[in-house]
């Protein structure tokens, strides 16, 4: 495989506290603003939702089989990063493995003043609810902007470029256009969910789980295929039969195998109030 593209590093500021409350943001203007800050600069998603069969709330609620992993300071501060020549935004990683974000949380810890740092994990549907009150507050009482950074594994980073390049991609519009590799098959694998009788298209962002699903189907034999999240996500809200289903990660089935509660911190209060 070629050579991977690093994660961000993150820093403690030691700035910002997140406090449990209530959200009541719409929807909508959540994730629209989770893509926009999720995408940058980036080519794949415009200003504008795309039109979709499904309703938006419904195919906001599959990314809860998907966790993230968000490295918080002592006080509940996020670990954001100041991004080199652009002064007006800062980074938040939001990290999609467990490994990724414990060797983040390492680096912060070897900070000043990171020793107490510890992770949090969310549903990527709650990541959508804390970007929005992150980038709000942050544009009320600071000058910066917030982007957002969703740093998969590695490995699954250069699986994904690999398949693509094998599909006849440019390497450079792979970089630019792949933020995070959804994985499927060509003819697809369908899964029936056990209160169903409908089979529906199985996307997957760990491709080992992928491959596992390919061991229990008898001589399948179909072509691997990627795509980013957010085209992953453009499908579902645009499929009038809602015939996709996300399978969730590893680090979600973990977390329900294990009997640990989804921790659901949103912020009330992230800059600390001017005396």
């Amino acid at each position: 495989m070629g050579g991977h593209r690093p994660g961000p590093r993150p820093v403690a500021t030691g700035a910002f506290t997140i406090r449990e409350t209530e959200h009541h943001a719409p929807m909508r203007l959540s994730l629209r603003r989770f893509l926009l800050a999720a995408t940058a600069s980036l080519a794949l998603v415009g200003a504008a939702l795309p039109a979709h069969a499904i309703p938006e709330e419904d195919a906001v609620a599959k990314l809860g089989v998907v966790v993230v992993f968000v490295v918080m300071g002592e006080q509940g501060q996020p670990a954001f990063v100041n991004m080199p020549d652009v002064e007006d935004k800062v980074l938040l990683p939001m990290y999609m493995t467990r490994e990724l974000a414990n060797e983040a949380l390492q680096v912060v810890r070897n900070t000043e003043g990171g020793e107490g740092s510890r992770l949090l994990l969310l549903p990527l549907t709650e990541a959508i609810k804390l970007n929005e009150d992150l980038a709000k507050q942050l544009t009320e009482k600071t000058d910066k902007n917030l982007v957002i950074s969703l740093v998969p594994s590695r490995q699954d980073l250069d699986l994904a470029t690999s398949i693509l390049i094998k599909q006849g991609a440019k390497k450079e519009d792979i970089d630019l256009n792949l933020q995070v590799p959804v994985f499927y098959t060509y003819p697809p694998l369908t899964i029936t969910l056990p209160d169903e009788n409908k089979p529906r298209v199985a996307l997957f962002f760990n491709y080992s789980q992928l491959q596992k699903a390919r061991s229990e189907v008898e001589e399948f034999e179909g072509e691997d295929r990627v795509m980013d999240w957010r085209q992953a996500f453009n499908l579902i809200v645009q499929e009038p039969d809602d015939k996709f289903f996300l399978h969730p990660t590893q680090d979600f089935l973990d977390q329900v195998r294990n009997g640990i509660p989804e921790q659901q911190i949103l912020p009330q209060q992230i800059l600390p109030q001017q005396p």
